[in-house]
């Protein structure tokens, strides 16, 4: 599977954050998967079974247990930001999904909380969260499929509340 995330434009306008993600597939599983940033030279590797890395260096989704002063990524595409500023969580709206995602497994966001995504961007993040040691799910609390257009994603527990809260 071969997709451009965030907007082709940008990637046709050398916009720095347009990325490309290949991956291979069996069964409808990615086994392995890269993303690159052209503009950048920017790689991030995930392969089953053996994690993530970029640049050389393993990605780990980080261990916050609680809401208060954690980062959330978001599209801002229909999430109420009322309720998760409530629970005291800072919101960062980065305009690119696949760095949003990127952002989790590699420990600079807490979690994030996509939705009117493709499907190919669901399951391709829910791959390389997972390789990071994350949980994820789609907005309505359920597994990821090849239906799916949303994520939520962070480590198993902060993801449970982050579902909680946006319920």
């Amino acid at each position: 599977m071969i997709h451009v995330a965030g907007n082709q434009h940008n990637l046709a306008h050398a916009r720095h954050d347009a990325g490309i993600m290949f991956a291979y597939m069996v069964d409808g599983r990615p086994l392995c998967a890269v993303v690159w940033f052209p503009m950048l030279d920017d790689k991030y590797i995930a392969e089953t079974g053996a994690g993530a890395s970029s640049q050389n260096l393993k990605l780990r989704v980080n261990g916050n247990l609680k809401l208060a002063d954690s980062i959330v990524a978001f599209n801002a595409s229909g999430i109420c930001l009322a309720d998760i500023k409530k629970a005291g969580v800072i919101s960062r709206i980065s305009g690119n999904p696949l760095v949003d995602i990127l952002d989790v497994a590699s420990g600079r966001a807490d979690g994030c909380i996509l939705k009117d995504i493709s499907p190919a961007l669901a399951v391709m993040g829910d791959f390389i969260i997972r390789e990071c040691g994350g949980s994820t799910s789609d907005i309505a609390g359920e597994k990821i499929t090849f239906a799916s257009t949303s994520l939520v994603a962070g480590n198993a527990t902060y993801r449970e509340l982050l579902e909680k809260v946006i319920s």
